[in-house]
């Protein structure tokens, strides 16, 4: 019978079987750049009935002079409020993946931060976040369960 987590584990011990809660150092294979990725697994990810289950990302950026970690609380916030027994199953957040990427300049590459996009070709060593980004996304999609593309009508 698999265990079910309450709380997020950041290491394993005899009350916590899995980490579903990780801070790694990313580096995106198009460009080199080495990143601080924070990465929170939704509850029941690791239990076994759930091992055929795929979730959905959402990507967290930070703002500037922040870290991935310091956002780390909201993935266990929202992590709380996908199991809270007391909202009925229906109306729960669902159960999804949270990343938490860095975006912080190094090495002269931006004067004031990224905002997440690529430097213009006219600016040698410049940030190159939304490579980062896409590489980040193909490399979660290739260690995680994570959801496909998924087309979405939005109506107002």
């Amino acid at each position: 019978r698999s265990i079910v987590l309450d709380r997020i584990c950041t290491s394993m011990t005899s009350t916590c079987p899995h980490v579903n809660s990780t801070t790694m150092d990313f580096t995106a294979p198009t460009t080199g750049r080495v990143g601080e990725v924070t990465i929170v697994l939704p509850p029941g990810y690791f239990e076994e009935a759930n091992q055929n289950e795929r979730y959905p990302i959402v990507y967290f950026l930070h703002g500037y002079g922040m870290q991935p970690h310091d956002l780390q609380a909201i993935g266990g916030l929202m992590w709380n409020y996908m199991i809270q027994a007391g909202i009925p199953e229906s109306r729960r957040v669902p159960k999804m993946i949270f990343v938490f990427p860095d975006g912080r300049c190094r090495n002269g590459e931006c004067l004031r931060g990224t905002f997440y996009t690529d430097a213009p070709p006219s600016t040698p060593n410049g940030a190159q976040m939304q490579t980062f980004l896409l590489d980040l996304d193909a490399y979660m999609h290739e260690h995680y369960r994570v959801r496909g593309d998924e087309t979405v009508t939005v109506m107002e």
